[in-house]
């Protein structure tokens, strides 16, 4: 009878054994075994992935890049290993959704095909840019939006049941080529429990209407997901990003009376500068943050 998987085996090029030391071992944290003496001579190397291994050996293949075949790696934080990957300049691609888990997926250097998977249960929240693999989650986040905050959304739902993909454009060209009177923006959405949970906003430098009411970030959090912590979750997650665009201190704004607001961006470090009247229901709060 069969007991288990002892080892799997993906290849690399001839010469590539340094290259793998360095995705394997240093990127994804694996730790290398010795090989028995008698298999040294094939080249390659042996890492230990649990109770079980992995074996690299090295192959001329063009079809490595091409190749479904794969293999799942289980992991505990799979927010934070997205960030170590995108670091290291390799984008994950979300994977189609299974009950229960949520999986992303790369191509390794020597285009393997590398997938990595967690429990939704065990998964921290995170950001990812604006993506059609959320758009049921997305559009019903609108229609909870509208019916408790009384906010329509900026299509009909129509058109984001028919061009989603166009409204995901719309919403990138923003970064580059922003409307005319606005500001070059970054999007992000907060993804968790499996679901589109929040989005937030970068303004890359403010004109004198950020200054006084909108600030670099704006952000929210759809109705069935308040109160949960992701609001301050989300604006911890996007100040590195803001960070990295060169903006050494964040201007953040929220209504004199919205207390959750005002919550999200103190536990954030935000210092309150003052407090003005914009022609808003109630006066606008400025803050500021500051990069560490």
């Amino acid at each position: 009878m069969i007991k288990g998987i002892h080892h799997a085996q993906i290849t690399v090029p001839v010469g590539a054994e340094n290259a793998a030391r360095d995705f394997y071992c240093g990127v994804l944290n694996l730790r290398e075994v010795d090989k028995p003496d008698a298999l040294k001579a094939n080249g390659g190397l042996w890492l230990q992935v649990g109770a079980q291994q992995l074996h690299i050996g090295i192959e001329e293949a063009d079809v490595r890049a091409q190749t479904k075949a794969h293999i799942a790696y289980e992991v505990d934080d799979l927010a934070d290993l997205r960030q170590r990957l995108t670091a290291n300049g390799i984008e994950p691609a979300d994977n189609t959704p299974i009950p229960g888990y949520y999986r992303i997926e790369i191509r390794d250097p020597f285009g393997n095909r590398v997938e990595f998977i967690q429990a939704l249960k065990d998964h921290a929240p995170f950001l990812i840019n604006p993506s059609e693999r959320y758009k049921d989650s997305y559009i019903a986040a609108m229609r909870e939006i509208q019916e408790v905050d009384g906010r329509p959304p900026r299509w009909n739902y129509d058109n984001f049941k028919n061009n989603f993909d166009e409204f995901i454009e719309i919403l990138r060209a923003y970064e580059d080529n922003p409307p005319a009177g606005k500001v070059p923006q970054t999007t992000y959405w907060l993804i968790a429990e499996g679901e589109y949970a929040g989005r937030i906003d970068i303004r890359h430098h403010l004109n004198p209407s950020l200054e006084r009411y909108g600030g670099h970030i704006g952000y929210d959090i759809r109705p069935s997901m308040r109160q949960k912590g992701y609001g301050t979750k989300q604006l911890a997650l996007v100040l590195p990003k803001v960070w990295a665009l060169g903006i050494e201190r964040a201007l953040i704004t929220c209504d004199d009376d919205n207390i959750g607001s005002r919550k999200i961006i103190e536990a954030n470090g935000g210092i309150l500068q003052d407090k003005i009247d914009t022609g808003q229901s109630s006066l606008t709060r400025r803050y500021w943050v500051t990069k560490p």
